[in-house]
């Protein structure tokens, strides 16, 4: 029964709130959770990985709040020349250092639900809203976003143009705040 009860306990805040329960309050798991993205250019398309420096929600319908950051130096694709861009001209993270997710909404739904809030990148902030699955103690999302509504112009490099879309996927591991 002890080795069952830890996972009851993470997974109890994602039940509750799938089934429009009261509210919860939600840690998150800063290293195990992932920050993807991806997103396409001429020649060949290109995925990236952040680290999460912050993050806690309260998952309320009546007054969610809440934040996830993460940290816009870290921000990684594998190929040096393109990281270097992205950190000094595209996201200039001298300036802007955090990408950062503002929880404002929060609607139960069958699997998870539907948050609401402000994104911002690069000093801007945008309202957003997308679905989040809640399954297994993971909160998970995939949240497209045009860069140039963020006043980021798409990055080109000779005959290579980056598209406006970038795809961030998070999963976020997560648990019954203490």
């Amino acid at each position: 029964m002890r080795n069952v009860l830890p996972s009851i306990l993470r997974i109890c805040p994602a039940l509750l709130l799938a089934m429009g329960a009261a509210a919860a309050d939600v840690a998150i798991d800063l290293a195990q959770s992932t920050v993807r993205f991806a997103g396409t250019s001429t020649f060949h398309d290109f995925t990236g990985t952040a680290k999460l420096v912050s993050g806690a929600l309260h998952l309320d319908p009546a007054a969610a709040s809440g934040s996830v950051e993460a940290d816009a130096a870290s921000m990684t694709t594998a190929d040096e020349g393109r990281d270097e861009r992205m950190h000094n001209f595209v996201m200039d993270v001298a300036a802007f250092p955090r990408v950062r997710f503002e929880l404002t909404g929060w609607k139960p739904t069958a699997d998870g639900g539907e948050a609401t809030g402000t994104w911002t990148m690069k000093g801007v902030g945008k309202p957003v809203s997308f679905p989040v699955k809640l399954a297994g103690g993971h909160a998970t999302c995939s949240i497209p976003l045009n860069i140039r509504d963020w006043g980021i112009r798409t990055p080109r490099l000779v005959f290579i143009t980056v598209g406006d879309i970038v795809t961030v996927d998070l999963d976020l591991v997560i648990a019954k705040a203490p």
